[in-house]
């Protein structure tokens, strides 16, 4: 999710309102007297850690995808495309179409 900017002002301005509440996350508690309102902004190393690892994935698996349609449109043969099922009452031809 994602901050407000008044938020990420705050995070800059004031640094010491952050108390560490275990278990790797830390803590905002910003109070607002006119509407009697409390927020809690929460930061938790470990989620960040996981999230940044999550997206390394997602990185390699498109660069994986992208190689693979790189070497697919180098040399392109059918059996890369279609996957036949050997069964011994049919009988199946596939043709390639060049364009």
């Amino acid at each position: 999710m994602k901050m407000n900017l008044s938020d990420e002002k705050v995070i800059d301005k004031h640094p010491k309102l952050t108390e560490y509440v275990g278990g790797g996350t830390a803590c905002i508690c910003r109070g607002f007297r006119t509407s009697e309102k409390t927020n809690y902004l929460f930061f938790s190393v470990d989620r960040y850690i996981l999230g940044m690892i999550s997206a390394e994935r997602r990185t390699k698996r498109q660069a994986d995808k992208l190689q693979n349609a790189r070497e697919t449109a180098a040399d392109p043969k059918i059996g890369k495309f279609v996957t036949v099922k050997k069964n011994p009452f049919y009988k199946v031809r596939i043709k390639s179409l060049r364009c």
